[in-house]
């Protein structure tokens, strides 16, 4: 009977999906702000479509629930929109910060994405971070644990900088 449950332990943890996801950031020293109404720009490679759309609308829902308002747009390299009606959109929803997401290394095993928060009021980078997501060979980037633990991870390093409010 103990060999069985050993063979089902190791069976479950083959399946069990295995990523990495570190975060290294930078926030102005002098930016206090927590904006409430976010903009958020998504430029990912097109082979990461779905991870980054998941990624996109969870860390949308995941704001909204500390009160902060978002919209967003996702797009990639075969996008036909110019950068002029990027900037209409993000002026239309008129917002007090843009998010922008730039995937900055795709493979197989690894993407990566740097996050540039940019002030309305200046129009400067206020805050940046870099994310790194790895994944094992048996794990795949849409994976639904892959994307919670990214934006887990995301929602940490705001709330630690005092990006967002801590709690909900």
């Amino acid at each position: 009977m103990k060999t069985s449950y050993l063979y089902l332990l190791v069976i479950i943890l083959l399946f069990q999906s295995c990523s990495t996801v570190n975060i290294a950031s930078n926030k102005k020293s002098d930016y206090n702000k927590q904006p409430k109404k976010i903009y958020i720009v998504a430029d990912c490679n097109k082979d990461a479509g779905i991870f980054c759309k998941n990624f996109i609308e969870g860390l949308k829902n995941n704001l909204s629930l500390k009160g902060i308002t978002c919209d967003a747009y996702v797009r990639n390299q075969l996008s036909l929109e110019s950068e002029e009606d990027i900037n209409k959109k993000i002026a239309a929803y008129n917002p007090e910060a843009a998010l922008i997401v730039h995937q900055t290394q795709t493979g197989s095993g690894a993407n990566t994405f740097e996050f540039t928060l940019i002030d309305k009021d200046t129009q400067k980078p206020v805050w940046k971070c870099e994310l790194e997501v790895s994944i094992d060979s048996y794990t795949s980037m849409e994976n639904d644990n892959v994307i919670n633990k990214a934006i887990r991870t995301v929602l940490e390093k705001l709330t630690q900088d005092k990006i967002i409010p801590g709690g909900a």
